[in-house]
C-alpha cells in the first residue's frame, strides 16, 4: 500500500505477467488445487526471476486471504467507474494467526493512526460544512455514510478517504487487497481512470458529469444552489426542465464575465481535467469556463454553446501557485443567458497521469500475440525456440527534414537510423517552387523525395495553401482575384499530380483558422475547392487542415477545438464530401497537459485522423516539455501519427534542434533517442514453446521478423515476417500467428 507496492517491489515480474486484471479469488481458488501459488507469465522465468518469485510468493503467504464463503468483492482492478465501493474495500480481512473478524472495527480501532483519522474527518467536515463530529469506530461511519440522507453522496465520500490512509495496516497484520491495476501490479487504490470520452452533438440532455463530479459541490444542480454563488453583476437561479433535469442559469450579465462560480483549493503539481454541458438562451455564442487562481486567470476550454439543446465542454487546467480558486463562466456574448449542468473537475496526481499513459500505450499500441510452432505435417512443436525481431514499428514517428539533408551525410546518417517519416519543412511550400510567377523549380523536393524514397521514409506533403499573407509567393499578394483563381488552380494541378502516391498525405491548408487570405479574396467556400481538387487529383493521400494552439495555448479561441470542429462544417457545407484529417502543429510553450488532452478528446470524437505535425519547445526546460508532449501524444488513443519539428541547418534549428552541428544529441535528442527505444522493441526478443507448440508475448504494434529453431525441422531454423496491427474492438483480442517448418 502507498509507496509499498508489489509492482515497484517486482517490476520485472509485472512486465511478464499475463494477467492483469485477473480477480483474488481466482488465484486463491488456484492456490486451493495446487496449494501454491501460480502465476502466468508470457515465457519461461531465468533463474535470477524465479527468485523473485519465490520472494513474491513468501510474501503472499502472509498477506491476503478472502473468505472462501463470501462474493468475490476483492478484485485486483476496480469497476468500470474507477470507484470502490463500501464493500470493496471493508469486507472480511484474516489475520496471520487464522483469527476471523470482521475488519471495520479492528482497523478503525486498533490500526488507523490518529493522524490518518484526523486528516480523513477534517476532510469531510470541511467539504461539507458539517458540524465537527469524530466518530467512534468505523461502523458508525458505514452507518452514517449509507444513511437516507447522504446516499447520493457516496461517490463524492470515498474520493475523500484514501483506502491507503484509512488502512495502513502494519507489520502484515492483516492485508486487504484493493487494487493491483496491473495484475500483479502492486497493493495501492487503483488510480481512477481517464475519461477519454467526449461528444461533439448538441443534445437534448445532458450526460451525467464525468467522475461523478469529481470535487464539484452539487455537480448536477439536484440540491439547488448548494456550492454556487454569483461571480459578477449576473442574477443566477436554479431552473427545471419540462422532463425534470435541474440546471444553473446566469442572467442579467453585463460584462463577459458575470456568471455563476464555485470556488476550489487547487495545488501546484496536480492536473485537473474539466468537463460541463453549457447552453445558451439565445442563437450560438462562444462561451469559455474560467479559473481565477492566484497567480492568474486560467482557461479551462471553450464551447459554441447553442439555443435548445446542450453541448459539451472538455478542457483542463494546472495551476502556478496552490491556493483558493474561482471557478466561473465568461462569454463576449452578454445578451444570451449562460445554462450549465453536469459539471466536473477531477484532480489527478503525476503519478496517475503518467499511469493513464501507460495504460493507454499497453492498450492502443499493443497486441497480444500467439506464435504456433509447426512442422511440415502440421504437428505442433513442443519446445522449439523463438526469436523475434522488430523491423519497423507501426506508428508513424517522425521529423521534419530540409535540404541540407541532400549534401551532408553526418545528417543523413543521423535521421535515416531513426526515422520513417518526415515532413519537408519549407521545400514543397508554394513560395520555394514559384518564387516567380510561371517559373516553377521542383528540383530540390523531387532530390528530397528521393532520398526519402530510398531509405523508406514516407513524406507528408507541406503545404499545398498557406493562409497566412506574409508567407505567399510576393507576386501572389497583388494579383486579382480572377488571377488568384487562376494561379491557385495552377499551383493545385501542378504540385498535386507531381507527387501523388509518393506522399502519404496532404496538408491542403496551412493556419487557416488563424488567416483568410485565399477566403478573403476568393469567397467563404475556397477552402472546400481546395480540398476538392486536391482528393480528386490524390485520392488515397490523407487531406489534412494544418493550424497552431488548438492544443498549445487554452486562450485561443481562433483556434480552439470548437472553432476547428466549425470549420470542417464549414467545408462540408461548402460541398466537400471526401477524406478529412486534423493536424495540430503542436508548437508549444510551457505545455498544459490536461488542457492538450481534453483537446484531443474533443477533436478525437470526430472520428477522424489526427497527426501531431510540428511538435516543438521554445524556451527553458525544451528536454523536459518535449518528453511530456511526446509522451501525451503517443499515449492518446486518438493520436495516428507525429512529426516533430526540428530539421536541422547550421546557423539553427526554428526553435528547437536535437542536435549540435556534429549530429551529437542535445538533451532534446536525448529524450527522442529514449522514446524510440521505450516505443519499440530494439532488442531480440526471445522464447520457448510450450506442449502445444505456442508461445504468447505482448508487442509493439509493427513488422516483425522470427525464427524458429527445433531440432526435428528439416533444416532445423526457419525465419517468417509477420505485421501486428492494431485491433477493432470487434476483433479476437489475441493474433494467432502460425510459422510452419
Amino acid at each position: 500500500m502507498g509507496e509499498v507496492s508489489l509492482k515497484s517491489q517486482f517490476p520485472r515480474l509485472y512486465q511478464l505477467s499475463e494477467e492483469k486484471e485477473i480477480s483474488l479469488s481466482n488465484l486463491i481458488s488456484r492456490k486451493d488445487l495446487s496449494n501454491e501459488w501460480s502465476f502466468r507469465f508470457r515465457r519461461s522465468l531465468h533463474a535470477w526471476e524465479e527468485e523473485e518469485n519465490s520472494r513474491l510468493i513468501a510474501l503472499l503467504d502472509v498477506g491476503p486471504c478472502l473468505h472462501m464463503e463470501q462474493s468475490d468483492s476483492m478484485r485486483w482492478k476496480t469497476g468500470p467507474n474507477g470507484l470502490f465501493k463500501v464493500n470493496t474495500i471493508y469486507k472480511w480481512c484474516q489475520l496471520a494467526n487464522g483469527l476471523k473478524s470482521t475488519s471495520t472495527g479492528l482497523i478503525w480501532n486498533t490500526f488507523a493512526p490518529l493522524k490518518s483519522k484526523f486528516i480523513m474527518w477534517s476532510n469531510i467536515m470541511q467539504w461539507w460544512g458539517l458540524p465537527w463530529v469524530v466518530p467512534g469506530s468505523l461502523e458508525e461511519l458505514l452507518q452514517w455514510w449509507m444513511s437516507w440522507k447522504f446516499r447520493k453522496k457516496e461517490s463524492q465520500v470515498w474520493r475523500a478517504i484514501p483506502a491507503a490512509v484509512i488502512c495502513r495496516i502494519e507489520a502484515g497484520v492483516c492485508w486487504l487487497v484493493v487494487g493491483l491495476p496491473y495484475g500483479i501490479g502492486g497493493l495501492v487504490v487503483d488510480a481512477l481512470p481517464y475519461d477519454y470520452s467526449a461528444t461533439r452533438e448538441c443534445l437534448e440532455n445532458p450526460h451525467k458529469p464525468q467522475y461523478s463530479g469529481g470535487i464539484v459541490v452539487n455537480p448536477e444542480l439536484d440540491d439547488g444552489l448548494k456550492g454556487w454563488t454569483v461571480f459578477g453583476d449576473a442574477k443566477i437561479e436554479h431552473r427545471a426542465s419540462k422532463g425534470g433535469n435541474t440546471y444553473l442559469v446566469a442572467r442579467h450579465r453585463h460584462k463577459s464575465h458575470d456568471s455563476f462560480s464555485q470556488k476550489f483549493q487547487l495545488e501546484k503539481g496536480m492536473f485537473y481535467t474539466f468537463s460541463a454541458w453549457l447552453q445558451v438562451s439565445l442563437g450560438n455564442a462562444k462561451v469559455a469556463a474560467m479559473f481565477k487562481t492566484p497567480s492568474g486567470f486560467e482557461h479551462a476550454g471553450w464551447v459554441v454553446a447553442k439555443s435548445g439543446c446542450w453541448s459539451m465542454l472538455k478542457g483542463g487546467l494546472v495551476v502556478n501557485a496552490s491556493g483558493p480558486s474561482h471557478l466561473y463562466f465568461e462569454s463576449n456574448n452578454t445578451l444570451v443567458e449562460i445554462w450549465a449542468d453536469s459539471i466536473s473537475l477531477q484532480p489527478f496526481t503525476e503519478k496517475q497521469w503518467r499511469s493513464h499513459q501507460h495504460q493507454s500505450i499497453d492498450k492502443n499500441r499493443k497486441s497480444s500475440v500467439k506464435l504456433i510452432a509447426m512442422d511440415d505435417k502440421g504437428n505442433p512443436l513442443a519446445n522449439a525456440k523463438f526469436s523475434i525481431k522488430q523491423q519497423r514499428p507501426n506508428f508513424p514517428f517522425g521529423c521534419a527534414m530540409n535540404k541540407n539533408i541532400l549534401t551532408n551525410t553526418g545528417y543523413q546518417n543521423w535521421f535515416r537510423s531513426r526515422f520513417r517519416v518526415t515532413t519537408f519543412e519549407n521545400e514543397m511550400k508554394w513560395y520555394s517552387t514559384e518564387f516567380s510567377r510561371g517559373r516553377e523549380d521542383y528540383s530540390v523536393p523531387d532530390a528530397m523525395l528521393r532520398f526519402a524514397s530510398t531509405n523508406n521514409i514516407r513524406v507528408r506533403g507541406h503545404n499545398v495553401f498557406w493562409d497566412d499573407p506574409r508567407f505567399q509567393p510576393q507576386w501572389v499578394k497583388s494579383l486579382s482575384s480572377n488571377d488568384l483563381l487562376f494561379a491557385v488552380n495552377k499551383r493545385v494541378n501542378s504540385i498535386v499530380p507531381r507527387y501523388a502516391g509518393k506522399v502519404i498525405a496532404w496538408d491542403v491548408e496551412n493556419e487557416n483558422l488563424h488567416f483568410r487570405f485565399f477566403e478573403s479574396k476568393l469567397g467563404p467556400n475556397a477552402s472546400a475547392m481546395f480540398f476538392n481538387d486536391v482528393h480528386r487529383l490524390d485520392p488515397g493521400a490523407m487531406l489534412f487542415l494544418n493550424d497552431y494552439n488548438t492544443i498549445e495555448q487554452s486562450g485561443d479561441v481562433a483556434s480552439s477545438p470548437a472553432s476547428y470542429l466549425q470549420k470542417f462544417l464549414q467545408i462540408r457545407s461548402g460541398g466537400y464530401r471526401g477524406p478529412m484529417a486534423i493536424g495540430l502543429e503542436s508548437h508549444f510553450s510551457t505545455p498544459n497537459i490536461p488542457y492538450m488532452r481534453a483537446a484531443i478528446d474533443k477533436l478525437g470524437a470526430t472520428g477522424l485522423p489526427i497527426w501531431l505535425t510540428e511538435v516543438d519547445i521554445q524556451g527553458p526546460n525544451q528536454a523536459t516539455f518535449l518528453d511530456q508532449v511526446l509522451r501525451e501524444g503517443y499515449s492518446h488513443p486518438r493520436v495516428n501519427g507525429i512529426i516533430i519539428w526540428a530539421a536541422w541547418s547550421p546557423q539553427g534549428c526554428y526553435r528547437m534542434c536535437l542536435t549540435d552541428n556534429n549530429f551529437r544529441n542535445l538533451p532534446t535528442g536525448d529524450v527522442v533517442d529514449r522514446l524510440i527505444k521505450e516505443w519499440s522493441h530494439s532488442r531480440l526478443s526471445a522464447g520457448t514453446t510450450d506442449s502445444n507448440g505456442h508461445f504468447k508475448t505482448h508487442l509493439f504494434h509493427g513488422h516483425y521478423e522470427v525464427t524458429i529453431t527445433h531440432p526435428n525441422m528439416v533444416n532445423s531454423s526457419v525465419t517468417r515476417n509477420f505485421k501486428i496491427a492494431p485491433i477493432k474492438k470487434s476483433q479476437q483480442k489475441l493474433l494467432h500467428v502460425k510459422v510452419s517448418a
